[in-house]
This record gives C-alpha cells, structure tokens and sequence, in this order.
C-alpha cells in the first residue's frame, strides 16, 4: 500500500504515494532504515499475506462474513470491486523472506551511503481484487455482497 491504488500492477522502482497511515510509517522505515551506515539492508513489501497462521486480513475478512452471515445482511466493500487487494500464501512469503535474506548475507560488499536498498514486491499472480474477495466469500458463507456508493467512500 505504499504505491497509488491503480489497476496496473507496480514496479518497485515506480513512484511511491502511501494511502494509508500504516503505509507512510512502513514507508518511513524503509526510509529510516536505509540510513543507517554500513546496514546490509534489503527492502521486501509484501501483498496481503494469507495461509496458515497468517489470519490478519483474510481472517478479518472471513469473520466479518461470519457476522454478516448471522445477522441475513449484505456485506458490503469501500470503493469499488476494481481496487486491488493483491496476495500471496504465507509459504511463498516465508520463502521469499529467507532467500531474500540469504542473498544479502551472501552480499559482501558494504552499500554506499546513500544508496537505496534493493526493494523487491511479493505478491502472487492471482491480481486479486476486492471484486474476487466478494465473489468468493458470497459463494462460500451465501450471503450477499457488494460495493459502497462514491458518497459514502468519500
């Protein structure tokens, strides 16, 4: 979430526009980070991790279905079903974080002051979206989903 919401997907060098707090204090860590002198640092953002043990998200999600389930109401998403919610399963994030870290330990020579670190975004290539996670969660607990309207959103 570090980058504009935007249907294409993002490079790690383009432009970054946090659009939530969370982001921007992620984004200034990675900045802050970068700083230190000497640190062997590699930068990974990661897509909404889901799988065993990973229930932040997905969890949130399914619970919230649950309620909805309970109480005969439709569930209902902010913005549109357009607006990507990109994932990727624990076991590939856990992957990537050790092969990650095993390259950089491998790197031995000392990045320069100044130098950004190597950033890397892992997600998988399901394009997730907000749309997909409706669908889904309307077939499995059958209840009915949608989007709020512009007004509400802003």
């Amino acid at each position: 979430m570090v980058y504009a919401p935007n249907s294409v997907p993002r490079k790690e060098t383009d432009k970054t526009k946090p659009w939530l707090t969370q982001a921007r204090w992620k984004l200034q860590a990675e900045e802050d980070l970068a700083k230190i002198p000497g640190l062997n640092l590699v930068v990974l953002r990661l897509a909404n991790v889901y799988g065993p043990y990973a229930g932040r998200w997905l969890g949130t999600q399914l619970a919230l279905a649950r309620v909805y389930q309970s109480m005969g109401r439709e569930m209902k998403w902010l913005w549109s079903e357009n607006l990507r919610t990109n994932t990727v399963h624990v076991s590939d994030a856990a992957r990537a974080l050790w092969t990650a870290a095993s390259w950089r330990a491998r790197t031995t020579t000392t990045p320069k002051p100044g130098t950004p670190p190597p950033i890397f975004n892992i997600v998988d290539h399901g394009n997730t979206s907000q749309g997909t996670m409706a669908g889904l969660i309307r077939d499995v607990f059958g209840i009915t989903t949608g989007f709020q309207g512009a007004l509400i959103n802003t």
